[in-house]
C-alpha cells in the first residue's frame, strides 16, 4: 500500500549517504479550546525512575536480539553487540573527578554564586559601573524571563492545542503546539519522546479514574502496543498508561494487537471505549478505565488503518482496510456487517457528521467514495480527486459539505459535496511534500492542520482563497477573516482559486464526477430500518429524527407536484 504507513519515504542525507533519514509528520489531531489545563502539571523525574526506565530498555533490547536470533541467525551476533554496549552504558558510573585543589583554590569556585550582589567594577574604561549575577537582580531590568516563560507555558482559554507525531531522522516525539487564532500565535508548547514512529493520533477526554474530563492523546505505532499520554503533563518519560503487550509475543497469547497499530477511533458517546486497527487484520475495542480488550473483531482480510465511530449511534463502527472494502456494523451484534468494495486500498474513511447515516472512503488510487449506510455496496456518488493515493480527508466542524482532500502529490484541494452533487473549490499545493494528515479546528470553520513529508506542522487557513469565501459565505453564520498560514518559517499563500465555468482546469485537477444520484422521486430506506435488520437499537433521538426528515420529505413532494418551488435558490 502507499499509505503514510505503508511508504514511509526515506530521504537520504546528502552529507552522507550511507546514513538514510526521515523527516516527516505522519499524524496530528486538535485538541478542542478549553480542555487543557491552564497551567499544565510537571514530572520530576528521579533516579529511581531512570533507572527503573533504563531497566526497561535493556530488557526490551534484550528481547529484540532474541527475536533477531531466532528469526536471523545471520544477524543475531551484530543484535548481541548492541546489546552488550547498551548494558555497559547502563552499568557504567563514572567516577568522580577529584579537583585540582592547588589550580583552583586561587578562584575560590565553591562561593562563586555566594558573592556580594553590586559588585563595583573599577578596571580600565568601567570604573563606577556594577554588575549583577542574575537579571533578578538587576533593579534596572523591570521585564524578568521568568515571566516570559510563565506566560508561554500556561495555556488560555481561547487557546488550542495540536498533536503531532513527528519523525526527524531517528528521533519519533510528540510535539504539542498552541495556537491561538485570534492573536496568530502558533508554538510549541512541550513534547514528549516516544520509543516508535507513530502512525496514529486520537485525542480523547476520559481520564480514567477520574470524574472530570482529562486531556489525553492515544498514539498508535509501529509497536502492538497504544500508548496514551497526559497532555495535562509536562517532561512525562513515559505515557499514562498502555493498551496491549509491549512486544509481539509468539510465545503466549496475549490479550492486544500483534502487529503495529494503524488507526484509532474514540467514541465519544461511550466515552470509555476506543476501537483500534492493526496490521494484524483486526479491529479491537478497548475498555479505557481496566486498560483491557473487550473484543477483538476479524471482518476483513488485511491490515486495518481506518476505524470512525458513528457520531450519533454509539455502538456503529465504520472500519476500512486493504482488502479493498470498508464495513459497517454495530458491534453488538458484529457478525451482520454492511460491505462496500472499491478497486484499492482503503485509505481513510469519516462520517459526514451533517448527514450521520453517510461516510466518505479515500482509496490509494485516488478516488474518494460517498455512500450512504442505507444503501450497501453502491455509492452515492465517486470523486477522481487525485492522480495520487488521497492519504486524508477532513470535514469542516462547523460548514455544512466543506471537504478537504489531501495527497500523495503535494496538494490539497477544497470541494463542496452539498447536495451530493460535488463542486471543486479550490487547490493548493504546499511545501509539504506528499501530504499524510489532515485535520479542521473543532472550534474554528476553515482552519486546517496538516502534516506531511517535512518535519513542520502547518496550519492554513482555506478562508484565504475567494473562491471558498465565496462557495461557503450563505453557511456560516459570520465568515471569518482570512488568517496567515503559520508555519515556523513558511510565509502565507493564497489558495488557487478555481474558475467555476472553466470545466478544463476542473477536470485536470481531478474534479472528475464519475457517478452522482440524483434521483429525487427514488424512495430512500430509513436509516431507523436499516438499523433494525441489523438489529441495532435506534435510540429515541434518532427514531424522531428519521419521522421530522420523512415529514418534510413528504410536504416538499407535495408541494412540487403542485408547481411550487421549494427551497432556497
Amino acid at each position: 500500500g502507499s499509505t503514510c504507513q505503508a511508504s514511509l519515504v526515506i530521504v537520504h542525507n546528502h552529507d552522507d549517504d550511507d546514513q538514510p533519514t526521515m523527516s516527516l509528520v505522519p499524524c496530528c489531531v486538535w485538541v478542542p479550546r478549553g480542555a487543557a489545563k491552564e497551567t499544565p502539571d510537571r514530572v520530576e523525574v528521579t533516579e529511581e525512575d531512570l533507572q527503573r526506565l533504563a531497566a526497561e530498555a535493556q530488557a526490551d533490547l534484550e528481547e529484540a536480539a532474541a527475536e533477531t536470533a531466532a528469526s536471523n541467525p545471520a544477524a543475531a551476533g551484530a543484535a548481541a553487540a548492541v546489546v552488550t554496549e547498551a548494558a555497559a552504558a547502563t552499568a557504567a558510573t563514572p567516577a568522580a573527578q577529584p579537583d585540582d585543589d592547588d589550580e583552583l583554590a586561587e578562584y575560590n569556585l565553591d562561593d562563586y554564586d555566594n558573592e556580594d550582589e553590586g559588585t563595583v567594577l573599577d578596571g580600565a574604561g568601567m570604573a563606577g559601573l556594577t554588575y549583577y549575577g542574575s537579571n533578578k537582580e538587576d533593579p534596572y531590568i523591570t521585564l524578568q524571563n521568568d515571566e516570559e516563560d510563565i506566560e508561554d507555558f500556561t495555556v488560555e482559554p481561547t487557546d488550542n492545542l495540536i498533536v503531532a507525531g513527528r519523525v526527524d531522522e531517528m528521533l519519533s516525539e510528540l510535539q504539542v503546539h498552541v495556537h491561538n487564532e485570534a492573536q496568530e500565535g502558533f508554538f510549541v508548547h512541550h513534547d514528549c519522546m516516544l520509543s516508535n514512529l507513530p502512525l496514529c493520533l486520537e485525542w480523547l477526554d476520559f481520564d480514567p479514574g477520574s470524574d472530570k474530563p482529562g486531556n489525553l492523546v492515544a498514539v498508535g505505532s509501529m509497536t502492538p502496543q497504544i500508548e496514551v499520554w497526559d497532555l495535562d503533563v509536562v517532561d512525562a518519560v513515559e505515557p499514562a498508561f498502555t493498551l496491549g503487550p509491549k512486544k509481539r509475543s509468539k510465545r503466549k497469547k496475549v490479550a492486544g494487537h500483534q502487529a503495529e497499530v494503524m488507526g484509532l477511533s474514540w467514541n465519544r458517546l461511550q466515552r470509555n471505549i476506543l476501537a483500534s486497527g492493526s496490521a494484524d487484520t483486526t479491529v479491537r475495542l478497548w475498555e479505557l478505565n481496566q486498560a483491557t480488550c473487550l473484543r477483538t473483531l476479524s471482518h476483513h482480510s488485511d491490515k486495518v488503518q481506518a476505524l470512525a465511530w458513528n457520531p450519533t449511534q454509539a455502538a456503529v463502527l465504520l472500519t476500512g482496510s486493504f482488502d479493498n472494502s470498508a464495513v459497517v456494523f454495530d458491534t453488538r451484534a458484529p457478525a451482520d456487517v454492511a460491505r462496500w468494495v472499491y478497486g484499492s486500498e482503503v485509505e481513510c474513511c469519516v462520517w459526514n457528521h451533517f448527514e450521520p447515516s453517510n461516510f466518505f472512503v479515500s482509496t490509494e488510487d485516488g478516488y474518494v467514495f460517498y455512500c450512504d449506510a442505507r444503501k450497501p455496496e453502491v455509492p452515492v456518488f465517486t470523486l477522481s480527486a487525485h492522480e495520487r493515493p488521497v492519504s486524508a480527508l477532513a470535514l469542516s466542524s462547523s460548514v455544512p459539505g466543506c471537504l478537504v482532500t489531501a495527497s500523495g502529490d503535494h496538494s490539497i484541494k477544497v470541494w463542496d459535496v452539498q447536495n451530493n452533487k460535488p463542486v471543486i473549490v479550490a487547490t493548493r499545493n504546499l511545501d509539504l511534500g506528499p501530504i499524510y494528515a489532515a485535520s479542521f479546528c473543532p472550534d474554528s470553520p476553515f482552519l486546517l492542520a496538516l502534516g506531511g513529508h517535512k518535519k513542520e506542522l502547518k496550519v492554513v487557513d482555506i478562508c484565504e482563497s475567494g473562491a471558498v469565501r465565496r462557495q461557503f459565505s450563505d453557511r456560516v453564520s459570520a465568515m471569518p477573516q482570512p488568517k496567515a498560514t503559520l508555519t515556523a518559517n513558511d510565509p502565507a499563500e493564497e489558495l488557487d482559486d478555481y474558475d467555476e465555468d472553466d470545466e478544463a482546469m476542473v477536470a485536470a485537477a481531478g474534479g472528475t464526477v464519475l457517478h452522482a444520484s440524483d434521483n429525487e422521486d427514488e424512495e430512500d430506506q430509513s436509516w431507523v430500518d436499516i438499523m433494525r435488520q441489523m438489529q441495532i437499537t435506534p435510540s429515541t433521538t434518532t427514531v424522531q429524527q428519521e419521522q421530522t426528515e420523512a415529514k418534510k420529505k413528504a410536504k416538499a413532494k407535495r408541494k412540487k407536484k403542485k408547481g411550487v418551488r421549494v427551497g432556497k435558490r
